[in-house]
């Protein structure tokens, strides 16, 4: 039902494992235990791949070649930031943009889709980090 109205399903991990912190063999194995999981139990091959954890050290070149080695098409990471496909789009190190249906409404979702609110927050940051440094 949730692939008929245009969700997608994808593979995460079954033990919720910082992949990071974890070994190769341990991730792929924990991984493959979420896919047939969600095979057996919706039946759906997942092609696709979600990284847990949402800080910037969750994942990194050694997980984005493993889940390219089993042979997914491709993985969502949990780090906000704007999809260029100019910039050459890793399709291992996507992007990930969180949408609360409880305080998301369709123009926010717009707004963030279009990249500008990720604008607006990296010059916010740079901002700060400037005048913090002015003080000292």
């Amino acid at each position: 039902m949730l692939q008929e109205s245009g969700c997608e399903i994808a593979c995460h991990t079954d033990q919720h494992l910082n992949l990071a912190q974890s070994s190769e063999d341990v991730s792929r194995d924990d991984i493959r235990k979420c896919q047939t999981r969600i095979l057996e139990e919706l039946g759906v091959n997942c092609q696709t791949f979600a990284y847990p954890y949402g800080d910037a050290n969750a994942c990194g070149i050694r997980e984005f070649k493993l889940i390219e080695s089993m042979k997914f098409l491709g993985a969502c990471t949990t780090n906000n930031d704007w999809i260029s496909l100019s910039a050459g789009l890793d399709l291992f190190a996507v992007p990930r943009m969180n949408v609360s249906g409880s305080w998301d409404s369709f123009e926010k979702v717009l707004f963030r889709l279009s990249g500008w609110s990720v604008i607006a927050q990296k010059r916010l940051n740079r901002k700060r980090s400037q005048n913090t440094q002015s003080i000292y």
